[in-house]
Order: structure tokens, then C-alpha cells, then sequence
């Protein structure tokens, strides 16, 4: 029927874990579904960089953007169908393009170690285990993906963050060394490159992404635009909201408009994100504070 990795094993196993399917169950998994959305990444890039610092903003872009153009081009390599191909009644989402490695699966895996990583807590640990666990098993019981999809998207997320963790200073004392303007400069040039040696429609989004971050990133600390001062968490929360609503907002008014590329959508929100949304949250608080 196809070369999937033990088959007949994995079909009987989404069989059995689509046995224990209700209602209850059914809309805890459904909702799950939204961390293997974009919408998820809307708010998580902008809470970090707003939130959190500007510098782990700058981290987790970048990463979240690489690693979804590397499970795009593994997905398009490997062309691993999904289960609703030969069992359509087994998925309860009409999800049909390659299969392995699992987005998902790579995010969770990938996001719950930056988490361990950056916060260095027994509490980190207590949150993104079963973060990952929970995610990676979302997509059996939703029957989207094979066992073999899921624990593909495990290890290229952790390859990822093992690349991550091992190169992290030796590029930051790279950047430092060669200055803003050279980072700018090299993350034009590699837009540029990519989208002339492997053009695709999700290939443009995500460089547009990437130069609009790039570029608003740079600005926004060359000109300090970011703010020094200490912040309450409160403040941190509500400029973090305050920055996805707009998020949300530009984003469907730039899905309801004509005309507009996604490469260019995406520049606009990751350059609202990067570079417009510390100082309007500034302004905003300020004037209501009055």
C-alpha cells in the first residue's frame, strides 16, 4: 500500500487511540489543533519580544521561521502521506499534504527546550514536557499523523535546538564583532537567495517574515526603540496583548484585501511586531495614564 515504517502497527494503534474518541476529548484535541496553526505563532513570537526581551524575541523568530521552511522542504522531500488517504474516516481534520516530519510535533518539541534552556527552572521542565508530550499525541488521536510523523517532528525539533544551544555564542560574538549593519545586510542577501534558488508561495512568506523582523529588529535597537527601564509585569502583559490584537487585526485586514502577496502580509506584521509595537504600547499606556 505504501512504505510507511510498520504500517499495519501504526494504523491498528490510531485505531485503538480513535476508540477512546467523545465529545469531551474531542474538543480538548480540536482546540490543541491551534498550536500547529499561525495564529499560534502570532502570539508567541510577539509575546516573547515584548514580554520577555527583545533579545529572545530575536532568537525565537528566527527560529520558529527556520524551522517551519525546514519542516516545509523535509515534508515536500520525504512526500509521506497521511493517514486519511488510505483511511479517510479515521482523520477528524481534512488535512491532506505530506505528513512526516509533524509541524507540530517539531514546534512543541522545539519550543518546550528553548523554555528549559532560557529559564534554567525545575518549573520549565514541569511545563514543556508535558506540553510536548501533549501536543505530539493531539496529532494521533485527531489522526492527522502516524507515530513515525510525530516522533520525526521530535527529533528535527531537537536537532534544531541542539544547534541552537551549540552555536548560540559563537554567533552572538560574531554579530557583535561584525556589527548591526552586516546582520541586516546578510539577512537580506539570504532572502534574496533563497527565494531565487528554491522559490514556493510558503517560501516567500516566511523570508518576508524574516526580512520585516530583520529589519524592524535593527531599527528598533539602533534607534532604542525598545525600552530600557525595567518593566512591571503587568505592563509586560498588557503591551503583549495590546501587540497581538493588532496583530490579529492586520493580519485579516491584509487577508481581506486584494492583491496583497503573502510575502508582503507577513513583512507588514513582522515589521508592526519588531519595530511599531514598542513604541505605540509606550504611547498608549503613557496616554492613558494621564
Amino acid at each position: 500500500m505504501n512504505n510507511i515504517p510498520f504500517f499495519t502497527t501504526q494504523i491498528d494503534f490510531l485505531y485503538k487511540i480513535a476508540s477512546f474518541r467523545n465529545e469531551w476529548l474531542d474538543w480538548i484535541f480540536l482546540f490543541l489543533n491551534y498550536f500547529d496553526t499561525l495564529y499560534f505563532i502570532m502570539v508567541v513570537i510577539p509575546v516573547v519580544w515584548i514580554a520577555v526581551s527583545p533579545r529572545w524575541g530575536i532568537r525565537v523568530a528566527i527560529l520558529l521561521i527556520f524551522s517551519s521552511l525546514l519542516n516545509t522542504h523535509l515534508k515536500v522531500l520525504f512526500q509521506q502521506p497521511r493517514p486519511i488517504v488510505d483511511f479517510p474516516n479515521l482523520a477528524m481534520l481534512p488535512f491532506r499534504s505530506p505528513g512526516f516530519p509533524s509541524g507540530a510535533a517539531q514546534t512543541a518539541a522545539l519550543l518546550g527546550g528553548l523554555l528549559v534552556y532560557g529559564w534554567k527552572s525545575p518549573k520549565a521542565w514541569a511545563i514543556a514536557i508535558p506540553y510536548a508530550l501533549l501536543i505530539g499525541f493531539s496529532r494521533l488521536y485527531l489522526g492527522v499523523h502516524y507515530v513515525t510523523d510525530v516522533l520525526g517532528g521530535y527529533c528535527v525539533g531537537l536537532a534544531i535546538l541542539y544547534a541552537f544551544i551549540y552555536s548560540i555564542n559563537s554567533i552572538d560574538t560574531f554579530c557583535k564583532k561584525q556589527g548591526r549593519g552586516f546582520c541586516i545586510v546578510l539577512a537580506i542577501l539570504i532572502c534574496l537567495l533563497y527565494a531565487f534558488l528554491v522559490p514556493s508561495a510558503a517560501g516567500y512568506r516566511l523570508m518576508g517574515a524574516f526580512l520585516g523582523f530583520s529589519a524592524g529588529a535593527y531599527a528598533s535597537i539602533r534607534f532604542r526603540l525598545n525600552p530600557i527601564k525595567s518593566r512591571t509585569v503587568p505592563m509586560r502583559c498588557l503591551s503583549a496583548f495590546i501587540t497581538v490584537l493588532i496583530v490579529y487585526i492586520l493580519y485579516f485586514l491584509t487577508s481581506c484585501a486584494r492583491g496583497i502577496p503573502p510575502a508582503i502580509q507577513s513583512f507588514l506584521i513582522a515589521i508592526w511586531i519588531s519595530l511599531g509595537a514598542f513604541p505605540f504600547c509606550r504611547a498608549w499606556l503613557k496616554a492613558g495614564n494621564k
